[in-house]
């Protein structure tokens, strides 16, 4: 597998191992798991040498840019920004189709994205200034649910961070995300239970990949009212069918997180934001804590944080609407917990350059 500096880089990328660091952040170009499509990705380095811990950022459900953008803004940038201040390099990835890399997020099943995520972390450990660190994996959304399945897919994850997991079915998570709208519209109870019904329909007609049952559904009179008000949900009928009918909509009902977590392996760090309105996120920290009992639950940590959200972003109500408008795109002490966190259960904890950088 290739992993491809930009060129305005390649004299600093050909440094060997152990030499000092003096540009900050790489534009590389990765393998994905299907030959031909590659990734667009950045590393990003500590200063100074002897790098001790990388993680690669696995990002959320849809098309995603490496920054894990909102608006001018990007979560996983500045989140990068505070590892390496820490000590920590980070290794951030563009979905299929997005801010570069080849391909097409919608061709993409759960399945395709943790062959992807399973490829870079090779491709992260593979790099000569990260020769000896401690690797892990921090996902955000089904970014975390990713996490924690390729710890058992890929050699020698030496740790797990998942923000905001979806720890219920993906149907039951959809169910959730569509009675939180429900509860906030003045339709008329009648209304309600109408969508509610035709929703299960298209639930099952996209299950059982039934394209006939997916269009009398989404051409009927609910049919504009079905799908979640994302700006990525196509609005012409014949688009939404083909959206609703491709491997990445299809995962998102399929998913089961029951075998991701039996085959998690290493320490997890797992976070939920209080006012989560993407996912039940009491209920999932709940079941997550109940399944990581059933391994070594002393190296793991499941915690709530209030006044967050989905992102984990410092929030008010905690909806979807606000992303946009919040003052601050990451808790910092969120971050800078992850790393003193990383640092504990990769045996270094106060140790070296990076006990100083807080």
């Amino acid at each position: 597998m290739r992993s491809t500096p930009a060129l305005l880089l390649i004299g600093f990328s050909l440094l060997p191992a152990g030499a000092r660091c003096e540009a900050r952040e790489l534009a590389l170009t990765l393998d994905s798991s299907t030959p031909g499509v590659t990734l667009a990705a950045t590393l990003r380095l500590p200063e100074g040498d002897g790098i001790r811990h990388a993680a690669l950022l696995l990002p959320v459900a849809g098309p995603t840019d490496r920054d894990l953008s909102v608006g001018d803004r990007g979560i996983y940038r500045a989140a990068a920004e505070i590892l390496a201040a820490e000590g920590i390099a980070t290794l951030r990835l563009a979905d299929r189709g997005v801010d570069g890399s080849r391909g097409d997020w919608r061709n993409t099943s759960f399945a395709d994205r943790l062959a992807d995520a399973v490829a870079a972390l090779g491709q992260l450990a593979a790099r000569p200034e990260l020769s000896g660190a401690c690797t892990g994996l921090v996902g955000m959304s089904e970014g975390g649910a990713l996490a924690l399945a390729a710890s058992s897919a890929a050699p020698g994850v030496a740790f797990v961070v998942a923000l905001s997991p979806p720890m219920e079915s993906g149907a039951v998570t959809l169910r959730g995300q569509r009675e939180r709208l429900l509860a906030a519209s003045p339709a008329p109870d009648a209304v309600k239970e109408e969508l509610r019904a035709a929703s299960e329909v298209l639930l099952a007609a996209v299950a059982a990949g039934d394209e006939g049952g997916v269009r009398r559904v989404l051409a009927g009179p609910l049919g504009p009212m079905l799908l979640l008000p994302y700006g990525f949900v196509p609005r012409e009928l014949e688009e939404r069918i083909a959206f609703v009918l491709s491997p990445w909509y299809r995962s998102q009902v399929a998913y089961d997180p029951g075998p991701l977590v039996a085959a998690a392996r290493g320490p997890v760090l797992a976070v939920f934001g209080e006012l989560d309105q993407v996912i039940d996120a009491r209920r999932s920290a709940d079941l997550l804590r109940q399944a990581l009992a059933q391994t070594a639950p002393s190296s793991h940590r499941v915690e709530l944080r209030p006044q967050r959200n989905h992102l984990l972003m410092p929030a008010v109500t905690g909806s979807p609407a606000e992303y946009g408008t919040l003052p601050e795109v990451v808790d910092r002490d969120l971050w800078r917990e992850m790393a003193g966190w990383v640092r504990e259960v990769c045996g270094e904890q106060g140790a070296g350059t990076a006990s100083g950088r807080r």
